[in-house]
């Protein structure tokens, strides 16, 4: 028992110090909840998640904050770490894993008007629907031959054309979007789901050429932290009640 306690104080000694000497290039993009700038300094679900895990495994890398069509397209550069992205079929093989930090589900959120219940996704195919360009959502719904699509850059800027009406229904992540409309001041009890489609999981990833050692460390410490409440804290913090 002795023998095993001492092997696996060395094969984590080993895997901390695999991490210190190895230089990641953490980026994220501005995405409320998950990611955002506050008086300059980037926070959010998942950065505080990610901060975490780095004070753990000792890594003191700057988390760099980008536009995200550039956190995307850097994002399988060599040495590279991406949070938050969503987790789909297309971006399997693209990338390692870690996580997941966030379970969320794709929704079409309107304001409370007459609108019947919806008991299948093509059913929404007769009104606009506002998505963000590059997401999985906008994927996701050209694949299934919507024609109305408002597709802009930014969830930030779908926010604000929702609240003016520019178009019916806002498909995106559940609490990325009662987040927003909440910053916005909007009242919550204005809006409600239409229609819950697909979960959604986030996670932490990183180009192909990381080492196993680096991810297995990482996920070590996301599960411990989800054991010793530390992870509840943090998504306490951001969570709509």
């Amino acid at each position: 028992m002795l023998y095993l306690k001492i092997f696996v104080s060395l094969l984590f000694i080993t895997s901390l110090h695999a991490t210190q000497q190895y230089n990641l290039n953490i980026t994220s993009g501005e995405l409320p909840p998950y990611a955002y700038l506050e008086d300059n300094t980037l926070t959010g679900l998942s950065v505080e998640i990610v901060k975490e895990i780095q004070r753990r495994v000792s890594y003191k890398y700057k988390i760099r904050n980008k536009p995200w069509g550039r956190v995307i397209k850097e994002s399988q550069e060599a040495n590279t770490m991406t949070f938050p992205l969503a987790r789909v079929p297309y971006r399997e093989k693209l990338y390692k894993w870690i996580g997941p930090i966030y379970t969320d589900s794709f929704v079409f959120v309107v304001k409370k008007e007459n609108y019947k219940k919806v008991l299948n996704i093509n059913e929404l195919k007769d009104i606009t629907v506002g998505v963000n360009l590059g997401a999985p959502t906008t994927k996701r719904l050209q694949s299934l031959e919507f024609t109305k699509l408002i597709i802009i850059t930014s969830e930030i800027k779908l926010s604000k054309m929702f609240i003016r009406d520019r178009f019916h229904a806002w498909y995106s992540p559940k609490l990325m979007i009662y987040d927003m409309i909440n910053k916005l001041d909007y009242d919550l009890n204005d809006i409600r789901v239409l229609y819950k489609d697909k979960p959604l999981k986030w996670y932490i990833v990183t180009s192909l050429d990381v080492k196993d050692e680096i991810i297995n460390l990482w996920q070590t410490e996301l599960d411990n932290m989800k054991v010793d409440g530390t992870f509840e804290k943090i998504i306490d913090q951001f969570e709509i009640k």
